[in-house]
């Protein structure tokens, strides 16, 4: 507290995203690495990522095939000239993620939003669950777990996670990113994976062809309430081969929809396209068998 004729000491204001990382924005498709905020040891370094779970992070995508011949202590630069970004949904440093303040994660969860809606990242890819939750929910788990501004997002299991689980969810990740071939890719030995070629004009018999339709399964009560149409083998042709964010025209209405042709190790599942509950339930009715082509544009349309 002040006394009576002492002077008046101000502190320079210090805003939270001064003296922080800046942001990398992805190439359009590319990967957008979301993280929760940085770490006082990374702005030193001038880098993402260089404290001891962060550089575990790095590590684990080497191994998946998302960074190569990375520099230690500069691998967003590589990241970044492979066209995807990086970004955090707080800026402000501080030595624990436990430091922030609930108000903080929520303000900095409608700018990052925005960041998404604005880049067109083709996945938003979570580095740890607190940034997921905040945007989808306090149920999201590890894997695939829907749309954020109409981009799919996949969240990492935890730095913690048993190795079993770990494996598990980056095989899923290697999926989802059409990331198949593994090859040798440094003189220690190292194996790394490489982009596949899974193109669809590979396969021709696949192609769906002028007036050529399929169908769906029967769209039931319990799929109304999913938001979703499955898709059997046949109706798959004209969908991407690997989980994506397509567009569709359903009924005459263009959408977004999030595609998982769900391919088990085990045994081929129907396919699922998740249009959401509204949209389904205003334009389909239980019980219904839709038609699914090709439009002159291009686009699926599903009637």
């Amino acid at each position: 507290m002040k006394q009576r004729g002492e002077d008046v000491i101000i502190f320079p204001r210090i805003d939270p995203y001064e003296d922080s990382l800046p942001d990398i924005r992805p190439t359009p498709g590319g990967i957008l690495l979301v993280g929760i905020n940085p770490s006082p040891v990374s702005v030193k370094a001038g880098h993402y990522y260089q404290g001891r779970l962060g550089k575990r992070l790095w590590g684990r995508l080497t191994r998946i095939g998302l960074l190569r011949d990375a520099v230690p202590g500069a691998e967003d630069l590589v990241f970044a000239q492979a066209g995807h970004g990086l970004t955090d949904i707080v800026k402000r440093p501080t030595p624990s993620a436990g430091d922030l303040a609930k108000g903080e994660l929520e303000r900095g969860s409608i700018v990052l939003r925005e960041k998404i809606r604005r880049w067109k990242s083709g996945l938003v890819l979570f580095a740890f669950k607190e940034p997921a939750t905040h945007l989808i929910g306090r149920s999201v788990k590890p894997g695939m777990c829907g749309l954020v501004e109409g981009v799919p997002a996949f969240l990492l299991s935890g730095p913690h996670a048993a190795s079993c689980e770990t494996r598990r969810i980056d095989k899923e990740l290697l999926s989802t990113l059409g990331l198949t071939q593994i090859i040798p890719a440094s003189p220690h030995g190292e194996k790394q994976i490489e982009w596949a070629n899974r193109s669809e004009a590979n396969q021709e018999d696949k192609i769906p062809k002028p007036f050529d339709t399929a169908r769906t399964q029967r769209v039931t009560g319990i799929d109304i309430k999913s938001g979703r149409v499955r898709l059997p083998r046949e109706a798959k042709r004209f969908f991407p081969v690997s989980r994506s964010c397509v567009n569709i025209v359903l009924r005459g209405v263009r959408l977004e929809a999030a595609y998982d042709p769900r391919h088990g190790p085990d045994r081929e599942r129907s396919g699922v396209l998740l249009i959401g509950r509204e949209h389904l339930r205003s334009r389909v009715r239980a019980e219904e068998v839709l038609s699914v082509s090709k439009g002159a544009d291009g686009v699926t349309r599903i009637d």
